[in-house]
């Protein structure tokens, strides 16, 4: 769930496996810092929930979550 001008991001435990490693950190932040590489293709449907009251869906789209944070890469 996301809480006021600022989405605020609220979650419980059975959210803990799909946020990953960047729990607890995620939470009562802002999902554009919490989860940077998504936001720019859901920021739109935030806006649209906040702004209008309208709820959404996406079909069919692929959003990649990094769920881990130590994302290091060794030659």
């Amino acid at each position: 769930m996301a809480w006021g001008d600022n989405y605020t991001l609220l979650y419980n435990e059975a959210c803990v496996p799909i946020i990953g490693a960047k729990h607890p950190q995620a939470l009562g932040r802002n999902p554009s810092v919490a989860f940077a590489e998504t936001w720019p293709a859901v920021a739109p449907l935030f806006d649209l929930a906040y702004r209008d009251g309208k709820s959404t869906k996406i079909h069919k789209t692929e959003v990649l979550l990094r769920r881990r944070i130590d994302m290091t890469v060794s030659s």
